[in-house]
């Protein structure tokens, strides 16, 4: 009973960080229009298509950026894939929970740093956030790498990753710049 394929720890760091870039920057696409979509809407009620839309912005990319990450590996998808990815959920269950004690932890050691009740929660959201854009600086070289040699690349991985970059920076962006307005 052995694997189709077998794979190094690189390709499977790969792998997973592909689904999560593709998936954060679908997420960001698609959050982007909802609140295009919603900004005329500023004191009065969303119509229902906006917040449906909303809705879809969550669900869609979490299962979309790993399919999409799969099958541009060269991956089919088969029963054991999807029955793998059905594991997943209950999982990803578990490393959220671990992640909110994690924070309990964090608002432990900031403590004496900041009293605030959000201390942890937001150190926690720091830490990931810098470990995500580790991860994602990793797979830009890699890309920028493939883009420019002359041997058999994965293109089509290369600009992917390269394009869910730039939407994910950019949105990041906007949404600092819009968070925290200029003042004076």
């Amino acid at each position: 009973m052995g694997l189709e394929r077998s794979d190094t720890l690189r390709e499977r760091f790969e792998l997973a960080g592909d689904g999560a870039l593709i998936t954060a920057a679908m997420f960001s696409a698609f959050t982007s229009i909802a609140l295009l979509l919603s900004a005329p809407f500023e004191q009065s009620e969303v119509p229902v298509a906006v917040q449906l839309m909303s809705a879809v912005a969550v669900f869609v990319p979490g299962v979309a950026g790993p399919v999409v990450a799969w099958l541009m590996h060269g991956r089919r998808i088969s029963l054991v894939a999807v029955l793998g990815a059905m594991a997943g959920v209950p999982v990803a269950g578990v490393v959220l929970l671990a992640f909110a004690l994690l924070t309990f932890v964090l608002g432990w050691i900031v403590s004496p740093i900041s009293r605030a009740d959000y201390a942890g929660p937001l150190a926690g959201v720091g830490l990931l956030t810098i470990g995500f854009f580790v991860l994602v600086g990793r797979l830009v070289i890699a890309a920028v790498r493939d883009l420019a040699s002359k041997g058999p690349s994965r293109r089509a991985l290369a600009i992917a990753r390269v394009l869910s970059a730039v939407v994910v920076t950019a949105f990041s962006a906007a949404i600092v710049f819009l968070a925290f307005p200029r003042r004076g």
